[in-house]
C-alpha cells in the first residue's frame, strides 16, 4: 500500500515536470518591483514581512517567539524565564500550522508538531523571513506550502557574505545570573569565491528565579519563581560549495539542554516543583540547487535526532510520578524540478516525504512510525500587470504500530492567490489569496498523552483580501510602506491544547467549527543609511475575532477562544547618530480567556511591554575590528502580567552585550 501510494504520487505530478521559478536565493518569496518589466521576477500574492541582521541584533529580542511577537497577526505564548516554551499562534490558528525552517529545510517534529522558538537564539540569525500564503516553491519543500504561515531562518553559516573571514565573539550578562557567551567564525577556502564554511558555537545558562506579582482573581500572589534554572549548548558547521554546475548547501547541529520546570503558580500553594526535562538532538541536512536560465532542479535530505527525558516525581499515579523518555528520529527528502516553457509561464513540481520513528518507555504504545508524504503541481500565469498562482498539495499521512495501521489520512489541499498592481510604474498592489490546509494530530497528541480523547484531523479554509503602497529611495526615505489586510477563516475541527498542572502534560480537544474574522494594518519607514542621523518607525495592529461556533446551545458559543487576544498592536522606534543608537519597542496584548468559557474568572487582564536597547559601535582606523556594546532593559515599566494563566513574566530585567568582529 505505501510503495503504490508513492508511485501514485510521482505518477500524478509527473507530466508537470515542466517548469520551475528562475531563483538562486534561498528564501520566502519577497515582494519588490520598480518597474512593470520586473513584474515577471516578483509574487505580490503573500502577506510578507523578513527581518535583517541588522534588526535582529539592535532590538532588546534574544529569541525568534519574541522577534515574531512584534508582528501583527501574531500572538505569542511564552511560559516565562530564559530559554522557556515559547510558540506562536498566526490569525487564529495553533503554533502547529507554522512551519519553521533553518536554511530552506524543516525543523522535524511529529511528536508535538511545533518548535519552541524560545530555543532558537538570535546571535546566529542573519534573517529572517515570515510569510502567510505561499511560498517559493522552488527554494523551499512543498511543505512550506502547505503550512498557514512559514518561518524561515537564515542563519550566519549560510549566510552568501563574501568576505574572506568573519569572527565574532560575544558575551553577555543579564539579570537572574543570566550569561551567554557566543563564538562565530566564517570563511571562504578554495578557489572559487562562493565556497564558505562556518562554525558556531554557544552556551546559555539562567537561574530565571525572577520575583512576581499578578492577581489571581480578586487576590494579588507575591512570590519568586523557583525551580527554573536553565542550561543550553549549542553547536552547528554549515557552508556553501559551489560546484561547476549548481552548488550545495550543507549544515549539522548539536543541542543539549536541561531545564527546571517551575510549575503553575496555585494560589495558597507554596509547594516547590521538582519538574525536569532534558533535551539532546542532532541534525544534519544537505541541499543542492541548480539554477539554469529556462529550467531548475532542487534536491534535499536531512536526519534529525530527538531524545527528551521528563521527570516528575510528585505526579499523583499509581506508580508514583512521572519519568518519561522518548526517543525519535526524522528522516526527510525531496525533490523540485521544472522548465520554463514561456515567457510568463512557469509550472511547479515537488514532492517530499518525512519518515518518524518515536519509541518511548511508556508502556501503552512504546513504538510508532509515521509517514507523511506531500507531492505539489503549481502554475504561476502573469498577464499585463495581474499574477495569478495556482497549486495542490496532495497528502497522504499514515501511522503504525506493531503493523497495525493506528491513523490514516489523505487530503487534497488546492490554492489559489492574484496579485494586481494596477497603476503602472508603482508599488501600489492588490492581493487576494484563497488557501486550505490540513492540521493532523501530533504523535503526542494521539497516543503519548495521559488526558487524551480521540483527535480528528483539523482543517482550515482561509481567505485574504489585501492591498499594500511602497516607496523606495525618496528624498531622505531608504523606503515607506502602508499596508493592510483583511481575512476571514473558518475552520473544522479545530485542536486545542490546553495546559493542566505542568508544561509536559497537557489537555487536549477538537473543538468543531471556528471561524476567524481579523484586519491586520502595519506602517512604516527608515531613513538613509548615508545620512548622519537614522530613524526606523513601524507600527502593526491586528484586530481578530476568533469564535467557537460549533453548537448554538453551547455556553461557549460566539466565545472568543482561549488565549487569543482581540486586538494587539505593536511599534519599534529606532534612532542612530553617528556610531550611537536607540531602540525602543512596544507590544500590547488584549484581554484574553484561559479557557472556552469567556467569563470574569477565566479572564487575563491586557498588558503594555515596553522594551529599550542603547547601543554603541567603536569603530578602528583599520575598518576590519569592530567593538559593540549594547545595553537591554525589558519592561522597563515593570508591568506584572501573564501571557498564559499562573505562569507569571519577568517585571523589569537588564541584558549587557560585549560584542567584537574582525572582517577580512
Amino acid at each position: 500500500m505505501k510503495i503504490s501510494i508513492r508511485i501514485a504520487f510521482f505518477i500524478g505530478i509527473a507530466p508537470g515536470l515542466f517548469g520551475q521559478k528562475d531563483s538562486s536565493q534561498v528564501q520566502l518569496q519577497t515582494v519588490v518591483i520598480e518597474s512593470d518589466s520586473a513584474l515577471k521576477n516578483c509574487y505580490p500574492n503573500m502577506v510578507y514581512l523578513e527581518f535583517d541582521s541588522k534588526e535582529i541584533q539592535n532590538s532588546a529580542n534574544d529569541d525568534l517567539g519574541t522577534i515574531l511577537s512584534r508582528s501583527s497577526n501574531v500572538t505569542l505564548k511564552d511560559y516565562g524565564g530564559v530559554g522557556g516554551l515559547k510558540t506562536v499562534s498566526v490569525r487564529g490558528f495553533s503554533s502547529n500550522h507554522t512551519g519553521v525552517f533553518i536554511g530552506g529545510l524543516p525543523l522535524q517534529n511529529q511528536q508535538t508538531g511545533s518548535v519552541n522558538l524560545g530555543n532558537l537564539r538570535s546571535e546566529n540569525m542573519s534573517g529572517i523571513q515570515f510569510g502567510i500564503g505561499s511560498v517559493n516553491a522552488s527554494d523551499m519543500p512543498v511543505r512550506a506550502n502547505s503550512y498557514v504561515s512559514s518561518i524561515n531562518i537564515t542563519p550566519s553559516e549560510l549566510r552568501e557574505d563574501y568576505k574572506d573571514l568573519k569572527l565574532r565573539v560575544s558575551g553577555s550578562y543579564g539579570s537572574f545570573n543570566t550569561i551567554e557567551p557566543f563564538l562565530g567564525i566564517n570563511t571562504r577556502y578554495g578557489k572559487r569565491k562562493a565556497n564558505r564554511i562556518g562554525v558556531n558555537l554557544r552556551y546559555l545558562y539562567s537561574d530565571s528565579n525572577y520575583p512576581f506579582s499578578f492577581q489571581n482573581g480578586g487576590s494579588t500572589v507575591d512570590g519568586k519563581r523557583k525551580n527554573s534554572r536553565v542550561a543550553t549548548f549549542l553547536g552547528n558547521i554549515g557552508g556553501i560549495h559551489q560546484l561547476k554546475k549548481g552548488k550545495l548547501s550543507y549544515r549539522t547541529s548539536f543541542y543539549i539542554d536541561s531545564k527546571q520546570l517551575p510549575g503553575a503558580i496555585i494560589l495558597y500553594d507554596s509547594t516547590e516543583s521538582r519538574q525536569q526535562l532534558v533535551n539532546q538532538n542532532f541534525s544534519g541536512q544537505l541541499k543542492y540547487f541548480l539554477n539554469e536560465e529556462k529550467w531548475s532542479v532542487l534536491a534535499f535530505g536531512s536526519y534529525r535526532y530527538d531524545y527528551i527525558h521528563y521527570q516528575d516525581p510528585d505526579y499523583l499515579n499509581s506508580t508514583g510520578g512521572l519519568d518519561d523518555e522518548y526517543w525519535q528520529s526524522n528522516w526527510f527528502g525531496g525533490f523540485h524540478f521544472g522548465i520554463k516553457p514561456a515567457k510568463r509561464l512557469e509550472l511547479l513540481i515537488g514532492m517530499d516525504e518525512a519518515l518518524t520513528t518515536l519509541t518511548s518507555n511508556k508502556s501503552t504504545l512504546n513504538h510508532t512510525w509515521r509517514s507523511d508524504l506531500r507531492s505539489m503541481i503549481g502554475i504561476n500565469y502573469s498577464v499585463w500587470r495581474i499574477k495569478f498562482q495556482l497549486n495542490g498539495i496532495l497528502t497522504y499521512i499514515t501511522d503504525q504500530n506493531q503493523d497495525k495501521t493506528t491513523f490514516e489520512s489523505l487530503k487534497l489541499n488546492p490554492y489559489f492567490s492574484m496579485g494586481i498592481y494596477p497603476i503602472k510604474n508603482s508599488l501600489f498592489h492588490i492581493r487576494f489569496f484563497y488557501k486550505n490546509s490540513l492540521r493532523p494530530p501530533t504523535m503526542n497528541e494521539l497516543y503519548y498523552n495521559q488526558i487524551i480523547k480521540n483527535i480528528q484531523p483539523e482543517t482550515a479554509h482561509q481567505l485574504n483580501l489585501g492591498m499594500s503602497y511602497k516607496i523606495i529611495n525618496w528624498t531622505w526615505f531608504e523606503y515607506f510602506n502602508l499596508g493592510v489586510d483583511f481575512y476571514k477563516n473558518f475552520v473544522r475541527n479545530k485542536i486545542i491544547l490546553l495546559p493542566t498542572q505542568n508544561l509536559f502534560v497537557w489537555s487536549i480537544q477538537n473543538v468543531g467549527k471556528v471561524d476567524v474574522t481579523g484586519m491586520d494594518f502595519n506602517v512604516g519607514f527608515k531613513t538613509k543609511e548615508e545620512k548622519p542621523i537614522r530613524i526606523l518607525w513601524d507600527f502593526k495592529y491586528t484586530l481578530l475575532l476568533a469564535q467557537d461556533v460549533t453548537d448554538p446551545n453551547s455556553k461557549t458559543y460566539r466565545n472568543q477562544l482561549p488565549y487569543t487576544s482581540k486586538d494587539n498592536f505593536s511599534t519599534t522606534v529606532g534612532f542612530e547618530f553617528l556610531d550611537f543608537g536607540i531602540s525602543w519597542g512596544i507590544n500590547y496584548g488584549g484581554p484574553r480567556y484561559s479557557l472556552a468559557e469567556n467569563i470574569e474568572m477565566n479572564k487575563l487582564p491586557s498588558y503594555l511591554i515596553n522594551d529599550l536597547s542603547l547601543y554603541y559601535n567603536f569603530k578602528f582606523k583599520e575598518e576590519k575590528h569592530l567593538l559593540r556594546i549594547k545595553l537591554d532593559v525589558r519592561n522597563i515599566l515593570n508591568e506584572q502580567y501573564v501571557l498564559v494563566k499562573s505562569f507569571p513574566m519577568p517585571g523589569i530585567n537588564f541584558n549587557v552585550k560585549l560584542v567584537y568582529e574582525f572582517t577580512r
